[in-house]
C-alpha cells in the first residue's frame, strides 16, 4: 500500500495557536486543553534512517513560558504565514 507524501503545512516563522493539555488545576474547572501562542522556529523534523515519521514535528517557542516543545500538526493552528 502505497500512503505517498504527507501534506506538510507548517514551517519555519509561522505564528500559531498550540494546543497544550491542561494542568491539573484546570482539568478542575473543565477545561481539558489550554492555548498558548508561538512562533515555530524549526522545519519538520525528519527520521534520520528515512523511514516514514508516524508523528512529525516541529520547535514551537511558546511566548507566554519561554519554553521550545517538540510539537506535532494537529497540535498547530496556524494563525499566519511566514
Amino acid at each position: 500500500m502505497n500512503i505517498g507524501p504527507l501534506n506538510w503545512k507548517i514551517k519555519k516563522g509561522d505564528l500559531v495557536k498550540a494546543r497544550l493539555a491542561a494542568l491539573y488545576h484546570e482539568h478542575l474547572l473543565g477545561d481539558n486543553f489550554s492555548y498558548k501562542y508561538g512562533l515555530v522556529i524549526s522545519d519538520k523534523i525528519d527520521n534520520e534512517n528515512d523511514q516514514l515519521d508516524i508523528f512529525p514535528c516541529v520547535q514551537v517557542f511558546i511566548f507566554s513560558s519561554g519554553s521550545t516543545l517538540y510539537m506535532r500538526e494537529p497540535e498547530l493552528e496556524i494563525i499566519s504565514n511566514a
